[in-house]
């Protein structure tokens, strides 16, 4: 039994009234707390949120559900505790309200740049490309992954934290984000001290220095059985996600777009067969991927990628992503090496 908890609720009203009767009959010895929440930190908080609510989440979707844990006997890390109330001034990492950064975007992601080993943090063809957006995006979501793994160590003196970032140094050295303890009242638990790679004096507070994010624990799953067939999921690639493709595809009929990229899959899978580096594995929606490219424009460039799963006997193509998209699910699972999906 959860003794306690804060639950945030964002919805219209007869659905907070529904979501709190399920609550209170189910456990009623939690406490429910509601206030406000800045709409940047529901992507982060849901992440977690949804470990308890995912059922109710998916009956609602237009119900976002936050989670405050604040009792030891949760499945929770106790660092955890206040990482989603609303921070004062700063910047913070996904806005998580963990840590306190006072020169995030300025200063702290510029070092990391420097401290890792060289790699292309930019898109090449994006309209709207910002400075080391792919990177800011990789941090964003390996902070959620390993917030849900439980991979933040904290030293035994409680005093400071840190977490694998999942990038080395030059010297293939593993870097890690350091945090101290926040002295600041009404703010995050933790401030950010900087990047420190492994064997720096700082770490050694740490006794066990943590692991990095984990996507996948059957590495077959990374590579593409050409023997399986694809079935679309095509309704939602063709319809509710028309607007992902290029122009003058986003204007067309349905079914002249489904007609096309059945098209495509015949000669991309002789492809695959040949290269198996063009079926690129990534990490969407809690499980490993195969982002295949459609070349629909022009034969020389992917103008989108197409996310299929392992569905036992068949591939099921789940959804359409556009090239930034899929670099991002892409780059949690491995560096790229920017064959075909070069956004």
């Amino acid at each position: 039994m959860i003794a306690s908890e804060t639950i945030v609720f964002k919805g219209n009203k007869s659905m907070q009234e529904f979501f709190f009767a399920i609550v209170s009959r189910k456990h009623p010895d939690v406490r429910i707390d509601v206030f406000p929440i800045r709409e940047e930190n529901l992507e982060s908080a849901c992440a977690v949120a949804e470990c308890h609510l995912e059922e109710f989440l998916e009956r609602y979707p237009c119900a976002d559900v936050v989670l405050v844990l604040d009792n030891e006997e949760t499945d929770f890390p106790k660092e955890l505790e206040f990482c989603f109330k609303k921070n004062t001034g700063g910047e913070e990492i996904n806005n998580s309200g963990f840590a306190f950064f006072p020169t995030f975007l300025t200063g702290a992601i510029k070092e990391l740049v420097a401290l890792a080993e060289d790699e292309d943090w930019e898109y090449h063809f994006s309209e709207e490309n910002t400075e080391n957006d792919v990177l800011l995006n990789y941090l964003r979501y390996t902070y959620k992954r390993i917030a849900k793994e439980r991979k933040i160590a904290v030293s035994e003196n409680k005093r400071y934290s840190c977490f694998h970032t999942g990038l080395s140094t030059k010297y293939n050295e593993p870097i890690y984000a350091f945090f101290s303890k926040n002295t600041k009242p009404n703010s995050a638990p933790w401030f950010f001290v900087g990047w420190r790679s492994r064997g720096e004096k700082q770490l050694k507070n740490i006794s066990k220095l943590p692991e990095p994010a984990s996507y996948f624990s059957d590495t077959s799953s990374l590579f593409f059985d050409y023997k399986k067939g694809i079935v679309l999921n095509s309704a939602h690639i063709v319809e509710e996600n028309k607007d992902r493709f290029p122009a003058p595809f986003s204007s067309e009929d349905p079914q002249f777009l489904l007609s096309v990229i059945k098209g495509k899959l015949v000669g991309l899978k002789e492809m695959i067969r040949c290269n198996y580096k063009i079926a690129v594995p990534c990490y969407y929606r809690g499980k490993i991927h195969l982002l295949l490219p459609l070349y629909l424009k022009n034969p020389d460039r992917a103008d989108m990628a197409l996310a299929i799963e392992d569905a036992g006997d068949h591939y099921r193509a789940a959804t359409c992503l556009t090239l930034e998209m899929a670099y991002h699910d892409a780059r949690l699972v491995a560096k790229q090496d920017r064959g075909w999906l070069n956004p």
